[in-house]
């Protein structure tokens, strides 16, 4: 009981950490780095860690706090995030055989695109905006995320494999 509810409490310091970094600092900055989402990588990296369930909570508490202070319609953002952790949480289970850095960088890519299509499409649906995925900003803007990804997979993985230890090396037995 205690580790859920330090949990939990770890979740709710996090997300209010990275809301506040994502709409003061990154948001500011010019050139690519308006294009970093720090929550979207730390939802990759519980996913790839913990479990999908964990995923859920972090992303309820980020999504709510975005959706609270952002100026689009209410739910977007915990909608595209919590359906792009299902569909990475699926690829992740159904296709990729190892936790490797090259899983890890195939579920980023993944969730990076699932994502920013989910939150345009729901732009357009339910804000009456024009489709963003047939303008070219999209595709950009996708482009320069991948980066980002790939970046941050790059830096944060091999510390946190050696810090959770939970990856050993294995050998298939001979038949």
């Amino acid at each position: 009981m205690l580790k859920i509810f330090s949990r939990i409490i770890f979740f709710v310091l996090v997300s209010i950490l990275l809301v506040v970094i994502q709409f003061s600092l990154i948001s500011a900055l010019p050139g690519w780095g308006k294009y970093l989402y720090p929550g979207v990588v730390v939802s990759v990296f519980i996913i790839f860690f913990f479990d999908l369930l964990s995923a859920f909570y972090f992303i309820l508490l980020f999504g709510l706090l975005l959706d609270i202070l952002s100026f689009q319609f209410f739910g977007m953002y915990t909608a595209s995030l919590a359906l792009s952790a299902l569909v990475s949480h699926l690829i992740l289970k159904k296709f990729l055989t190892n936790k490797s850095i090259y899983s890890l960088l195939a579920v980023m890519l993944i969730f990076i695109f699932s994502y920013n299509f989910l939150s345009s499409f729901f732009s357009f649906i339910f804000a009456s905006s024009s489709l963003s995925i047939f303008q070219s900003a999209f595709w950009i803007s996708l482009l320069i995320q991948f980066f980002w990804g790939i970046i941050c997979t790059i830096i944060f993985f091999p510390p946190l494999v050696s810090w959770f230890k939970k990856f050993k090396p294995f050998f298939l037995e001979k038949r």
